[in-house]
């Protein structure tokens, strides 16, 4: 099962990631995120209920960290807390082998964020 909910609160969108974060319910996420980001607004995302997680979760956090970079919009994590699952995940994929953002820039960070959560 996977589900993913937004909310306004205040000049944030919060989004609630729930479930099997994996390349099954990859499009679901995708286009979840494509619409928060599409807000106009920060995004938090929760993901405390995230039971498992993949490389494309992994990635389409990334992508969306991107966008909203372009679009002058942070993405950061409810509480600067994540899921067992989204660390394992991120630890598998390679997304901690370089320590470093991504996006290569001198920038707030997602990655950073989550390694030292």
């Amino acid at each position: 099962m996977f589900t993913i909910e937004t909310e306004r609160q205040d000049d944030v969108l919060v989004a609630r990631i729930k479930g099997d974060a994996t390349i099954d319910h990859a499009k679901a996420l995708q286009q979840g995120l494509l619409a928060a980001v599409n807000e106009g607004r920060d995004i938090v995302l929760d993901t405390n209920e995230v039971t498992e997680a993949d490389i494309s979760f992994m990635q389409i956090i990334d992508a969306t960290h991107k966008l909203l970079m372009k679009r002058k919009h942070t993405i950061s994590f409810c509480n600067n807390h994540v899921s067992q699952a989204v660390v394992n995940a991120a630890k598998h994929s390679g997304f901690f082998a370089q320590r470093r953002c991504s996006a290569d820039c001198k920038c707030y960070c997602l990655m950073h964020e989550m390694l030292s959560a």
